[in-house]
């Protein structure tokens, strides 16, 4: 997968409402125009000198805590067998 980092582009005025697009942006953000047929000179003429900062992403939730374990005391140590008197 390739990540490209969000940048800030040109943009392009839309004919029909006028709103501002990236310059690359094939249908109008607001009115849904279909700029990809315009013509490299009417879309050079309908480009903007300033630059669209990138939308903000909204971030997701943070995920609640887990739950804390239950505190398990150790096993107690072995005894060893006490050995037999012998006789």
């Amino acid at each position: 997968m390739c990540f490209r980092p969000a940048t800030a582009s040109s943009t392009i005025q839309c004919p029909q409402c006028g709103s501002a697009n990236p310059d690359f942006a094939m249908i109008c953000i607001e009115c849904d125009y279909d700029l990809s047929e315009l013509t490299k000179d009417t879309r050079a003429a309908l480009l903007g000198s300033e630059p669209i900062a990138p939308k903000a992403v909204p971030l997701p939730k943070e995920a609640p805590a887990p739950p804390c374990a239950p505190t398990i005391a150790p096993p107690k140590p072995a005894v060893p067998p006490k050995p037999e008197k012998l006789p």
